[in-house]
């Protein structure tokens, strides 16, 4: 067993390596690592490291996702996922899990009303002030409006390097997340703007699309 040796940090406060005895919120530091104790870690949804099936909706406690990668809330506290492994958005809220828009295990793109949609792989999100969504595909940018209608604002099937309006812009990607759009941030005035990891650059979709 490793052995740290022992520091004082603050009254009465003696730790080894990251575990902390004594004054809570006191920080704690070992190992060029700093935890604070009063910060604790719970789960809200899903199953944590459990064999089973990969989804599910319903009860917070029972629900299933699939190597979801991108959370945002909004303003009522309401939890939206990217659940990538199944291609599609879910919602968290008062304790139960829906499926927002996109359908388990049917991948594919197609833009209209959520019964029909399709999604590949959503790996990022972004939340405005009027609840509208903004998903990020490896080579596709969509939208998610507040009344479920989704829409693409830019990106192609193909993966390429080209500026110019949203319907032949290209972005980087190869179907991984790390190769396409891996992050989406939102101004006030309404612009995109995307970490395009394939082509090594941060891209800018302005508020008309």
């Amino acid at each position: 067993m490793k052995q740290f040796p022992l520091n004082r940090i603050g009254a009465g406060v003696l730790f080894a390596g990251a575990i902390a005895l004594g004054l809570v919120g006191a920080a704690c530091r070992g190992g060029g690592v700093t935890y604070r104790p009063a910060v604790s870690v719970s789960t809200i949804a899903g199953s944590g490291p459990v064999r089973g099936a990969d989804f599910a909706d319903g009860p917070a406690a029972t629900a299933r996702f699939a190597r979801p990668q991108a959370i945002v809330v909004d303003q009522t506290g309401t939890v939206y996922v990217a659940d990538t492994g199944n291609d599609c958005i879910r919602r968290l809220a008062e304790g139960q899990v829906s499926t927002v828009v996109g359908a388990c295990g049917q991948r594919g793109h197609v833009d209209g009303q959520a019964a029909s949609v399709r999604f590949s792989k959503p790996a990022a999100l972004a939340i405005d002030r009027a609840g509208n969504l903004y998903v990020k595909e490896a080579t596709f940018l969509r939208k998610v409006a507040a009344d479920g209608t989704v829409s693409t604002l830019a990106g192609t099937d193909d993966a390429g390097y080209l500026d110019g309006p949203g319907s032949t812009a290209m972005f980087g990607g190869n179907g991984s997340v790390e190769d396409g759009l891996t992050g989406i941030g939102l101004d006030q005035a309404g612009n995109i703007y995307v970490a395009d990891g394939g082509n090594h650059c941060i891209r800018k979709v302005d508020a008309g699309g």
